[in-house]
């Protein structure tokens, strides 16, 4: 890579991360409950669109570490570093200009009433979304007929949706973050509140960043050169293949946990939250299995005479 090319990279790294971060922190000690959600989204939608060409648009270190774990050759272990070293730096600029603006800051630890299980596993399902996502609609894997420089322009808005559709559920039990960066950058500016959660929640994420690795590997295996197991074929021909089988799988168990923590948590944006879920899976998942996730989606298109096989398939 030419020496000029990385420094645009780490600069754009480094600026969308601080954006982000200043976003986050605006949003949040203004009290935006019912909007501020949905402006982090959209801010992050802008900087994918902005920045996208030019570094991949993670401006998150589990971003960075799915991309690498899921191709190291694209990816590599020193790129990762200074990635994960620039987004630290950009978001502990935007912790700074926003706790100047406001002079104040705010603290990260699970939400009044909630133990530390249920915020881990509300970073982890959503931050592996939001990492499944990025590599779903961004990421050209070798068998790919697109371009690396031409990602497709509907990316950016399917993963800003998943910032509306976790922090309006998730967000009431773990504050929502799915960033390693801002929690450990939000930690570090609020320690007269207290300090640490930041620790955990970086676990917990990068947990997520490595099932969303392992899902996308299950759901892509050609993309990789591996042979996509066949579960059944039907009467005239068509074939189930694992692929469709992980692709439903993981859609449905996506769409169906941001519905119920919508409901339980009272949200006043749930139709809001439940409809971007459902939208950001069918962009990554559609091209895989049809993304249908319901049994009656499924039993209309098989009455039409399609199945899961019509649908290309990236073996």
């Amino acid at each position: 890579m030419p020496e000029e090319r990385a420094s645009a990279r780490y600069i754009a790294e480094f600026l969308g991360t601080f954006l982000l971060t200043f976003a986050v922190g605006c949003n949040t000690l203004t009290n935006a409950y019912v909007w501020g959600a949905t402006s982090n989204a959209m801010t992050l939608m802008v900087l994918i669109y902005a920045f996208g060409d030019v570094s991949g648009g993670h401006f998150n270190p589990a971003v960075s570490i799915a991309n690498f774990i899921t191709d190291p050759t694209r990816f590599s272990f020193g790129e990762l570093l200074v990635y994960m070293l620039v987004q630290l730096l950009g978001a502990a600029l935007g912790c700074t200009t926003y706790s100047l603006l406001f002079y104040q800051s705010f603290n990260i630890a699970p939400m009044l009433g909630f133990q530390w299980y249920q915020a881990a596993l509300a970073e982890t399902c959503f931050t592996m979304m939001l990492c499944f996502v990025v590599l779903s609609t961004v990421l050209p894997g070798p068998a790919s007929n697109r371009p690396d420089d031409s990602p497709p322009q509907f990316a950016p808005l399917a993963i800003g949706s998943v910032l509306i559709a976790g922090a309006y559920g998730a967000g009431a039990i773990s504050g929502g973050c799915f960033n390693p960066a801002i929690a450990l950058a939000v930690d570090v500016s609020s320690a007269g509140l207290g300090f640490g959660w930041s620790i955990a929640y970086i676990g917990f994420e990068m947990i997520g960043a490595a099932l969303a690795a392992i899902f996308f590997r299950l759901c892509r295996p050609g993309e990789f050169g591996q042979t996509d197991p066949c579960l059944k074929k039907t009467k005239d021909g068509q074939q189930i293949l694992m692929s469709h089988i992980v692709s439903e799988f993981l859609g449905t168990f996506l769409l169906t946990i941001t519905v119920g923590l919508n409901v339980l948590a009272g949200s006043r944006c749930g139709a809001w939250s439940i409809g971007a879920a459902l939208m950001c899976m069918i962009y990554a998942l559609g091209d895989v299995s049809g993304a249908l996730f319901y049994p009656a989606v499924t039993v209309a298109v098989v009455q039409t005479g399609r199945y899961v096989s019509d649908v290309p398939n990236p073996t």
